[in-house]
């Protein structure tokens, strides 16, 4: 796989980091790495991780792709287990010096470039790194090896697959009709019978196969004309309040569940849309079971 490469600043900071990391017994094992090399694992301090590159855990199984459509997606032997809204905009992570991850825009048709999409919220933390770990989990260490962030897929093989789960920072872009139930973009039941998708037109939709609608925000065409509406889709905070966002950053309309940091939700496959407490409580629901 492709390897990420660093100035020489970032060697140093590199240096240190992997000693920081050979103390975090039994979260993070890496082999000393060649001179002038960085493990493919490894994001450092200052560098890029620019389109149609990609972070390889140590063993293999899982990949982290910054892909040329804009989508950045953790793989786990090639099944797409956690992503970052990017909202289809093409761009680059940045681990930057202070510590903060990045993801920016390259120029294109859609886009100006620099625009920051998202961020990991880590700055103030001098030659902090990122790490795909074996175990599944991307994570941000400082440069003492305290984890910092991290993207909670540790275990995912063990896991509901993640086509169906929604968790805390992800987010659905918005999508134009596809000319079938398979070629829409949403979450996914692991029977890939349902599938929920946040339209163009501003609404969040639940659909049956082969295409049958079950459940809707009621947010079609709410704030403009229905190519505008919804352009920044849903997504589900940290906090676990599930939203609908329209032009110029309009609250369109939410799951009302904020307050319950860890909260993820999972498109089931009995037809219902579940919010799950961190510890598992069902905090709010479409109520679809069994249509």
């Amino acid at each position: 796989m492709r390897s990420t490469t660093f100035d020489r600043s970032a060697r140093a900071t590199w240096g240190a980091a992997l000693l920081a990391l050979t103390l975090v017994v039994g979260i993070l094992s890496v082999g000393a790495p060649n001179a002038g090399a960085v493990p493919a694992d490894i994001l450092p301090s200052g560098s890029d991780l620019p389109a149609g590159s990609t972070l390889q855990s140590s063993d293999g199984r899982f990949v982290l792709a910054v892909q040329t459509d804009g989508h950045v997606v953790l793989y786990a032997q090639g099944t797409p287990t956690w992503r970052i809204a990017t909202y289809t905009y093409p761009g680059y992570l940045a681990m930057q010096g202070d510590g903060n991850l990045v993801f920016y825009t390259v120029a294109s048709p859609t886009a100006p470039a620099g625009l920051a999409l998202w961020s990991s919220g880590t700055a103030g933390n001098t030659g902090a790194f990122a790490a795909l770990q074996d175990d599944g989990n991307f994570v941000i260490y400082s440069a003492d090896g305290r984890a910092l962030w991290s993207s909670g897929t540790a275990g995912i093989l063990d896991l509901v697959p993640d086509e169906s789960v929604l968790r805390g920072g992800d987010g659905l872009e918005a999508q134009l009709p596809g000319p079938d139930f398979d070629s829409v973009y949403g979450l996914v039941s692991t029977n890939r019978n349902y599938i929920l998708v946040a339209q163009m037109d501003g609404n969040l939709v639940l659909y049956r196969r082969p295409g049958v609608a079950l459940w809707q925000s009621g947010t079609a065409n709410v704030s403009g004309p229905g190519g505008d509406v919804g352009v920044n889709g849903g997504a589900l905070t940290y906090d676990g309040l599930l939203f609908i966002q329209g032009t110029g950053a309009t609250l369109l309309w939410s799951s009302g569940t904020s307050g319950n940091p860890g909260a993820f939700g999972v498109l089931q496959d009995d037809g219902n849309f579940v919010i799950y407490s961190a510890d598992g409580r069902a905090l709010w629901q479409t109520g679809t079971y069994g249509r």
